[in-house]
């Protein structure tokens, strides 16, 4: 698979950009709508754009291979929630002093390693997915341990809130299972609220690229890891 241009890998990077923007310009006009179902779907439409746009860049940044799996990556809903939760690490954000305090706290009893839930996201998106999509005949010579939480995302969970913000759902004997009334004020706008963070991100590395920040360092440091090619074998 040819790997995009420069220009047009900027331009796709933009592209998803502009049209998260837009989303949440949307969910501006449905502020006071009620119930705020459509402000939630919205924001969190919007919060996988900037996760596509975020991999394109990781791509322009000849850290991840650009491969057909990948695209089908961009496309996938879990995939993109998945890279959401390594936004959340690379551009922590804090309204307290002592919020500060814990978060330098907290990496320095890592010492060096990222967050048990943010190496998983990455594990998953390129083993559990990419991975298996490039070949499923593999098995792990020791099954690894996840974190629960970001399992669940990978295996629908978080989209179904999304979903949920659409659709009435159905139980199997017809029940009503839940409608968009069921959505609350505070999730929509705690969405809202992330997807906003998520632009103001992806601007920035659109603009200045990577920080110096120890946060930028450990998440493009892992994402070059995993996705490093094999070792050549040197025997014979």
């Amino acid at each position: 698979m040819t790997k995009p241009t420069q220009p047009a890998l900027t331009a796709a990077l933009d592209a998803c950009r502009r049209n998260g923007d837009r989303l949440l310009d949307d969910g501006y006009q449905v502020e006071f709508q009620k119930p705020p179902a459509t402000k939630l779907m919205l924001a969190m439409i919007a919060q996988e754009e900037f996760a596509k746009a975020f991999l394109l860049f990781l791509v322009r940044e000849n850290i991840v291979p650009w491969t057909p799996e990948l695209l089908r990556a961009m496309n996938d809903h879990a995939c993109k929630q998945l890279v959401a939760v390594i936004i959340d690490y690379a551009d922590p954000q804090w309204v307290e002093l002592d919020e500060i305090k814990k978060l330098i706290s907290d990496e320095y009893d890592r010492d060096g390693k990222l967050p048990f839930n943010v190496s998983t996201a990455i594990n998953i998106l390129r083993h559990e997915k990419i991975g298996r999509w490039e070949s499923n005949r593999w098995v792990w010579v020791e099954e690894p341990t996840y974190d629960k939480a970001v399992l669940g995302i990978a295996s629908g969970k978080r989209d179904k809130i999304k979903q949920d913000a659409l659709y009435v759902r159905l139980g199997r004997t017809a029940s009503v299972v839940s409608t968009p009334e069921s959505v609350t004020s505070e999730s929509a706008d705690r969405e809202f609220e992330k997807a906003k963070q998520y632009s103001w991100f992806i601007r920035s590395i659109i603009e200045r690229g990577w920080n110096d920040s120890v946060f930028h360092n450990k998440v493009r440091d892992a994402f070059a890891a995993v996705f490093a090619p094999p070792a050549k074998d040197q025997s014979g």
